[in-house]
């Protein structure tokens, strides 16, 4: 009888904790969807490195746009230019890795979807921080995650983890990972981390992401990888002028003049090419 009872104690402590723990997260969901829902019209300059290997070589190359998020949806423009195009970053740089969605879509297609699941996994220590981590899941059937590989693409399922303070409860990390990928993308997997904190926007505080990194593996295990960090965030201007074409490069700026400049002796250039060499044979 003894048995019995310390049995049932322990199975109410289980409900409670669970109870707690999901009350915990509509909390944290709740304030990530006020948070949304409250954001402003801004831009931030994003700054993307991109590496890859291939035939034993490292390439790096450093990718610098505008991003604006207006009315939820992402839009990209070269930095000084005055032009959003609603179109995707790999019809402005063709060439390597790009994405988009870390700027803002992943957090609404988590937090806003109400058939993800999530599972309380409890406190972990990250990067010195002790956080609270719920792991969700993501099923095919109700996913708006797309990957792209050449003129292949498909909808994928995805998995991953919300990492939030245990306090304040504010989202500190979110980890997308993808499931189940169809053959005809030639990828083994995928992987985006995306980082966050307060940004003063204007004259309010908002949660924002600050720096991702997406990582790409292909089916000979050959790693792409992105890192990118968002910086000089302010509020997007109504001086501005949006553009809804494929026209990503138009830009109201007049063409720049031709000059001849003459350099030290020994002075040291650093050249980034608008296409990738390729070396293999």
């Amino acid at each position: 009888m003894r048995a019995m009872r310390i049995g049932a104690i322990i199975c109410l402590a289980a409900l409670c904790v669970r109870a707690r723990a999901a009350d915990t997260l509509e909390e944290i969901r709740t304030q990530m969807l006020a948070n949304l829902e409250r954001l402003p019209n801004y831009t931030c300059v994003e700054t993307m490195e991109r590496t890859r290997q291939r035939a034993g070589l490292t390439r790096r190359d450093i990718l610098r746009l505008e991003v604006v998020l207006v009315d939820g949806k992402e839009m990209f423009a070269w930095p000084g230019s005055r032009k959003f195009a609603e179109t995707d970053v790999k019809v402005m740089a063709p060439n390597g890795l790009s994405s988009n969605g870390n700027f803002a879509l992943h957090a609404q297609s988590i937090f806003k979807n109400n058939g993800v699941q999530f599972d309380s996994k409890g406190e972990f220590l990250l990067e010195g921080a002790r956080l609270l981590r719920y792991d969700y899941s993501v099923p095919r059937a109700i996913s708006t995650y797309g990957i792209q590989v050449g003129k292949n693409e498909a909808i994928v399922a995805y998995h991953g983890s919300i990492y939030a303070d245990p306090v304040s409860l504010e989202v500190r990390r979110i980890q997308v990972v993808t499931e189940n990928l169809p053959a005809e993308v030639g990828l083994a997997g995928t992987s985006d981390t995306v980082d966050y904190q307060r940004v003063r926007i204007g004259s309010g505080d908002f949660l924002l992401p600050v720096r991702s990194q997406l990582i790409i593996t292909d089916l000979k295990k050959r790693a792409s990888r992105n890192d990118v960090h968002f910086t000089n965030c302010h509020l997007f201007s109504s001086e501005s002028s949006l553009s809804f074409t494929d026209s990503a490069l138009e830009t109201n700026s007049p063409a720049a003049s031709i000059k001849e400049v003459l350099l030290p002796d020994n002075s040291v250039v650093v050249l980034t090419l608008m296409e990738d060499l390729e070396l293999e044979n």
